[in-house]
């Protein structure tokens, strides 16, 4: 990279040995969102069947609910193309 001033302008140049531009990490997001989600609802339907208080099963249930909608912003993101 290189930085040129000239008058009151400043002008970057890369050269094509520069690093490329970091991509999004929506597929990624996207594994990590189902794991949690399944995890979660399936910690959710262990507790309640060993009679677990209540309160930790909603809380796993809704840990599950914000990994699923997550995954549907992940989703709706691949399918506009922003990535």
């Amino acid at each position: 990279m290189r930085v040129r001033a000239t008058g009151n302008q400043i002008a970057v140049e890369q050269n094509d040995g520069g690093s490329q531009q970091a991509h999004s990490a929506l597929r990624l997001r996207l594994v990590l969102a189902m794991i949690g989600a399944g995890l979660f609802v399936v910690v959710a339907v262990m507790l309640a069947a060993l009679d677990a208080p209540i309160a930790l099963v909603i809380v796993s249930l809704l840990l599950a609910g914000g990994g699923l909608v997550d995954l549907g912003v992940v989703i709706t993101r691949i399918r506009r193309g922003r990535w």
